[in-house]
């Protein structure tokens, strides 16, 4: 099986533990994910962050991932120009077998949705705009959940229709 983890989180300075924020939220995730062989997980600077992880994984005892799991790490599409050129062939999303079409930025797909907003909560408390922006958030999950099945079945429609008339 494939799966694939998204998680973006920011990378602060804790304590000189640059990434322990990054590897709790993997290694949480992961915890969910057993049965799973391949993972891909998706970070805009995995190319860095993978460098050391299983290292740092079997040296902090409150971490682990899943035996017999594989993990790709790969750089969204976006963030991958920005980055030194062999990064490229290594962690683009292109040459990832089981990635499909993914662009890998799924965070940045929805800021246009929350600059709409920006106007009203720019004014709000800061409890408030968290509020409105979770709301917001929960909204955007609700559609998509609710639009999935409308895909599955276009996708499954259009599969029928391809291979019966032609």
């Amino acid at each position: 099986m494939l799966g694939s983890a998204y998680f973006y989180f920011c990378n602060q300075q804790l304590n000189g533990f640059r990434y322990v924020n990054m590897d709790y939220g993997i290694c949480q995730a992961l915890g969910f994910m057993a049965g799973l062989t391949t993972v891909i997980i998706m970070y805009d600077i995995a190319c860095q962050w993978f460098v050391n992880f299983h290292k740092r994984v079997k040296t902090t005892p409150t971490l682990h991932v899943p035996k017999d799991m594989s993990l790709t790490p790969a750089v969204g599409k976006f963030h991958l120009g920005a980055h030194i050129d062999s990064c490229f062939a290594l962690f683009s999303l292109n040459f990832i077998q089981g990635a499909g079409q993914l662009d890998g930025e799924i965070i940045e797909t929805l800021w246009s949705l929350l600059d709409r907003s920006a106007s009203s909560t720019r004014v709000m408390s800061a409890a408030a705009r968290q509020e409105t922006i979770d709301k917001i958030m929960n909204d955007v999950n609700w559609r998509k959940t609710v639009g999935m099945g409308e895909i599955t079945l276009h996708c499954h429609c259009s599969h029928l229709y391809a291979n019966f008339y032609f």
